[in-house]
């Protein structure tokens, strides 16, 4: 595992209650297996972009490109570049 990904899952569990387990199953859904709501998944990004120092797009908040633990490590990789 990454350090991009560890430090998501880091965040997830610290500050929105998420337990380690849910990690086991994979490729986990942030809404659907987490049970993030779209405030806290907000509130994820602006996390997410002060602990690695980037910015998001607008279009970045689409909820089919943001949905998976995978897919915002991906997103953080490229904004990152």
């Amino acid at each position: 595992m990454d350090h991009v990904m560890t430090t998501i899952m880091a965040l997830l569990v610290s500050k929105y209650s998420v337990v380690n387990s849910e990690f086991a199953k994979g490729d986990v859904n942030v809404i659907t297996d987490l049970g993030l709501n779209s405030i806290e998944l907000i509130s994820l990004f602006i996390d997410l972009e002060d602990c690695f120092g980037i910015q998001f797009r607008e279009d970045d908040y689409d909820y089919d490109k943001i949905d998976t633990l995978r897919k915002i490590c991906l997103l953080i990789k490229e904004r990152m570049k």
